[in-house]
């Protein structure tokens, strides 16, 4: 999957890329979460509790697996990191797309910086730079930029005013998606978001969507 080197970033948007594998640490547990699971179909109360171990075992495995194996990096190989990163979260959490976007221009445009995709669906990376926020997805911006998680269960359920916002994620294919803010030194600085582009998904029960 491409990337965009960050080997020219600045200082504090280097600082982000470090401060989202604390996020993505953080968000784990409930990214695991399925919708299936979230709906308390399981019928027995064993079961449940059998799962939801097994989740948390899992989840405290991968934090571990993906902090032990960041802590060790340097600048150059930030970028390599990242990918494994995703690579490693995207696929424990079956999602179908991850990838992280860093703003520019003091906050008013952004690019996709990297991105890792399930087998099967399609890279939207090279499509996604030097986005104008507030024009193209003013609905989203001030949800982000007020430091809200993100979650879209449904995007054809999304407000009449987000309407940009689901023209652009419908043509990327989304169904669902989930993205969280991130910032270094109380500036924000980008996010990262989960896409499910083959079902509709709902991540966490304990989610606010915007």
């Amino acid at each position: 999957f491409p990337t965009r080197r960050s080997s020219d970033l600045l200082a504090g948007e280097r600082r982000f890329l470090f401060a989202s594998f604390a996020l993505f640490a953080a968000t784990i547990p409930f990214l695991f979460l399925s919708s299936s699971a979230l709906s308390g179909r399981l019928s027995a109360a064993t079961a449940r509790a059998q799962k939801a171990l097994t989740r948390r075992v899992a989840s405290e495995r991968l934090i571990s697996k993906v902090s032990s194996s960041l802590v060790q990096l340097d600048m150059a190989e930030l970028d390599k990191g990242v990918e494994c990163a995703l690579s490693t979260i995207g696929a424990f959490t079956r999602t179908d797309r991850a990838y992280v976007f860093l703003f520019k221009d003091d906050g008013t445009r952004m690019d996709n910086t990297h991105e890792w995709c399930a087998d099967g669906i399609e890279p939207e990376i090279e499509h996604l730079q030097d986005i104008a926020v507030d024009k193209e997805l003013p609905w989203f911006a001030r949800c982000i930029r007020n430091g809200d998680v993100c979650h879209v269960p449904d995007v054809t359920a999304l407000p009449p005013e987000a309407r940009p916002e689901r023209e652009h994620f419908e043509a990327q294919g989304i169904q669902s998606l989930i993205v969280l803010p991130v910032a270094a030194e109380e500036r924000l600085l980008g996010f990262l978001g989960f896409d499910a582009v083959r079902e509709r998904r709902c991540w966490s029960a304990t989610t606010r969507p915007c």
